[in-house]
């Protein structure tokens, strides 16, 4: 699967393993495989860009040419790949990482490993994403000249920015606006 600049996919597998594909990546997406145990774990493999795999009842692995993701049920994770660097995080959930030179660890809730050539794995603890208090997420908004929108998210202790993502698509492609947030107004 191939997405364009401006195009993203989302597959969905009969196990509900939910991969979802940002503009600008290429992923090889295996048959579903039945492991030693008598499970069935989906294969993705990502040559370049990113990707956010969610899995609910069954296990998915994520594959770069640096390293090796399995991710266990009710989990969540970002992997992303540029040259000669992985980079995975387990948002929610546990993943077991392998590198090419025979390392093997674990990704606890939260953690991030950055995977390069020749060097060391760099671990580190994450950030929770914060809580959307207002508006409802997927409120939709009618354009106006002069509109104003009030968002309002929880503090997170430890963050000094934060991203706000805005787009007219679901899945953030067609008039996607970003830009950081370091001053907080609070009531």
């Amino acid at each position: 699967v191939k997405t364009a600049a401006g195009g993203s996919a989302r597959l969905i597998t009969e196990s509900n393993v939910i991969i979802v594909l940002p503009p600008n990546s290429l992923h090889e997406v295996a048959p579903p495989a039945t492991t030693s145990g008598g499970e069935r774990q989906h294969k993705v493999k990502l040559i370049y860009g990113d990707a956010t795999v969610m899995t609910q009842n069954g296990r998915a692995q994520i594959q770069t040419v640096a390293a090796s993701a399995t991710l266990d049920a009710n989990s969540e994770a970002f992997v992303s790949v540029s040259d000669k660097r992985t980079e995975v995080r387990t948002d929610r959930g546990s993943a077991t990482v392998a590198t090419a030179d025979g390392q093997s660890f674990a990704l606890n809730p939260l953690q991030k490993a950055r995977i390069s050539e020749g060097r060391p794995v760099e671990l580190d603890q994450v950030l929770p994403a914060p809580r959307l208090m207002e508006p409802v997420n997927n409120k939709t908004f009618v354009y106006q000249a002069n509109l104003t929108v009030n968002l309002q998210w929880e503090k997170i202790p430890g963050a000094v920015q934060y991203l706000v993502q805005v787009s007219g698509s679901a899945f953030f492609v067609a008039s996607f606006m970003a830009f950081g947030v370091s001053k907080l107004v609070l009531p």
